[in-house]
């Protein structure tokens, strides 16, 4: 077994090679359907500014990864087999693109792959293999696996069969920890051809030094802080273009200011209508309550105070 200082010096060497490539878990979001982050956060993570936050899900889901896929290796009958946490697969054609692979899988008899086709092991990539990517999954997010897998994760696995050749591809969710989700991928070739242009003119912004435009993401902030940590005490003339957006970030500020204002006011209101009550049935069924909530913790002295909520209950609420 390799020591950890060992077991670092590949990652680090790993993640130096990343920043080098637009990888399969860096597409999604450059093609704007990553709910996480945007096409500037990859850019200021490959001009080595910031790298991707990693949630505790994330860190959860590297922690767990053996034994989703030993769980779907179990649940499906499939040979399943690890090509190592640092090993990068590259695009044969397109040099800026790769992927690492979770792990490498195949059909079996009782479940075979989409062509039809099962093998009883595994040694690496091969003809009838595909990419087994695996996650992590919040329990509330069950619903998002319920038919089709989510788009994001969707597009990795595309990008990952790009890389490796596959026909197919797995993925695999353990969905709060107590239950599994799988669904087979099958090759998009309409889908690259349409994606790889999109994929290039960014790669293409990164080599320049270009950042894309901004979004709303959660990522961008971060990566816009990072990107332009400093002033230089200069002043540049900026566009019309600038102008219209300063214009509609004034009026969302306006817009959002007078929310907050109608917001106090409406939950002053309520709050005076129910008085002293816990509760307060509205004639569409729905309840409002005002319950007393102690709060403490270790730097603040323990408070009560009266949370207003709205909730529809499922069985009738006896109110005293």
């Amino acid at each position: 077994m390799s020591s950890p200082a060992v077991q670092l010096d590949a990652r680090e060497r790993w993640l130096a090679a990343r920043r080098e490539l637009l990888t399969a878990s860096d597409c999604a979001a450059v093609l704007g359907v990553d709910p996480r982050r945007g096409p500037l956060a990859v850019y200021a993570s490959k001009v080595g500014q910031i790298e991707q936050e990693q949630t505790a899900w994330m860190k959860w889901g590297r922690r767990v990864e053996g034994a989703i896929a030993d769980w779907y290796a179990e649940e499906t009958g499939r040979p399943v087999v690890d090509l190592g946490a640092h090993e990068i697969q590259r695009h044969p054609d397109v040099t800026w693109l790769g992927c690492t692979l979770d792990r490498v899988t195949a059909g079996s008899a009782a479940h075979p792959d989409p062509a039809g086709n099962y093998s009883s092991h595994v040694n690496g990539l091969g003809p009838r293999t595909g990419p087994l990517d695996a996650k992590a999954v919040a329990g509330f997010k069950a619903a998002e696996w319920r038919e089709d897998p989510p788009l994001h994760y969707v597009v990795q696995v595309q990008v990952q069969m790009a890389c490796t050749g596959a026909q197919w591809g797995g993925l695999v969710a353990l969905i709060g920890g107590i239950a599994l989700a799988w669904r087979d991928v099958q090759r998009d070739d309409a889908f690259l051809a349409a994606a790889l242009p999109k994929l290039e003119e960014f790669w293409l912004r990164v080599q320049r030094r270009d950042p894309p435009e901004a979004d709303a993401l959660p990522g961008t902030s971060e990566a816009i802080r990072r990107l332009w940590a400093h002033a230089d005490g200069e002043t540049i003339p900026l566009d019309d273009e600038a102008l219209s957006i300063v214009t509609q970030w004034d009026a969302a500020k306006v817009v959002r200011d007078s929310a907050e204002e109608t917001k106090e006011e409406a939950e002053n209101r309520l709050r005076a209508r129910l008085g002293f009550a816990s509760y307060g049935r509205l004639p569409d069924g729905s309840v409002l309550t005002l319950k007393e909530t102690n709060r403490g913790g270790y730097t603040v002295q323990p408070t009560s105070f009266r949370v207003l909520r709205r909730w529809w209950p499922k069985l009738q609420l006896r109110l005293k």
